[in-house]
């Protein structure tokens, strides 16, 4: 169940502009509710026309001219960068994206996949192990092979239901394996035990958005890649417990998130101010050329 958005998300019009990567990947379509909830309804759109960057590795997707604002997205490789001179960067994913960002400082730290648990309602733990493959390792042998072991304590999450059906799929698990990115964050965002699940090369950007989410932390990611003897109690062993400044991290991001009615309507005021400006600049122009014209005929 998804709670209940504050009466503000009925006041903004038009829908915001966001961003993201519209595909069934519950990640990415976790900025829906997201944003909904914290009062900005929004729609999804091209890089190009957004006025909101939200969660996911699409920062290398967007213009170094856009003028919206970044709230938590980060890169997808060591490979890419932008500077980003004229956004409002509130937020992005980890130090390793603001620094592809040329910024030493600023912008807070921190996936806002970590307010997941404001948003979704939790369930009680009825399974030992929840496995959560990325939609690319969905079909993984092993990922087969552990569930068969005890199918009654490990569950098998599909990243391809809603963001909701997800979440709580993910909190009735007591640890988690995940080989999505935002298997791991949401499980850091309701305190479960968890360890990044290696099981191919399938997923674009050689490790490098877990770098990055985790360097938010000032931690260095562990992970674990099953073999075919591996048990349910191996992986189980390799768990961690979140990080200790999950918590703050996600108090940082939610600080910004309470104010994204505002920070929606900061992105429009300066862009129909530019355009304000533009206008009487072309006016201007115009009225100096027809000057001439019209000082040439006399």
């Amino acid at each position: 169940m998804v709670a209940v958005p504050p009466s503000s998300a009925l006041s903004v019009k038009p829908p915001g502009k966001l961003f993201l990567m519209d595909i069934p990947n519950f990640g990415d379509q976790l900025n829906r509710d997201l944003f909904f909830h914290y009062g900005v309804p929004c729609e999804p759109s091209k890089p190009d026309q957004a006025e909101l960057v939200g969660v996911g590795s699409i920062l290398g997707f967007v213009d170094s001219q856009f003028d919206g604002a970044i709230l938590g997205a980060g890169f997808l490789s060591d490979t890419c960068w932008n500077p980003f001179f004229q956004a409002a960067v509130h937020a992005v994913r980890g130090k390793l994206s603001r620094e592809r960002t040329g910024r030493r400082w600023g912008p807070v730290l921190g996936d806002p996949g970590l307010l997941a648990d404001r948003i979704y309602q939790r369930s009680e733990p009825r399974f030992a192990l929840g496995l959560v493959p990325h939609y690319v390792d969905a079909q993984a042998p092993i990922i087969r092979q552990l569930a068969s072991q005890d199918s009654k304590n490990v569950l098998v999450v599909d990243v391809t239901c809603t963001p909701a059906k997800v979440f709580e799929q993910i909190s009735e698990c007591e640890v988690i394996a995940s080989s999505s990115l935002h298997g791991l964050v949401v499980a850091d965002s309701l305190g479960i035990p968890n360890v990044w699940l290696r099981l191919s090369d399938a997923v674009l950007g050689s490790g490098f958005k877990f770098q990055d989410y985790y360097s938010a932390y000032g931690r260095t990611p562990h992970w674990f890649e099953p073999t075919s003897n591996c048990s349910m109690k191996d992986i189980r062993n390799a768990a961690k417990s979140p990080p200790d400044n999950v918590c703050e991290i996600k108090a940082e991001l939610e600080r910004i998130f309470k104010r994204l009615p505002q920070i929606l309507g900061e992105v429009r005021q300066r862009r129909s101010s530019r355009f304000r400006r533009l206008r009487r600049s072309f006016v201007n122009r115009g009225v100096r050329l027809l000057a001439r014209c019209c000082n040439g005929h006399h």
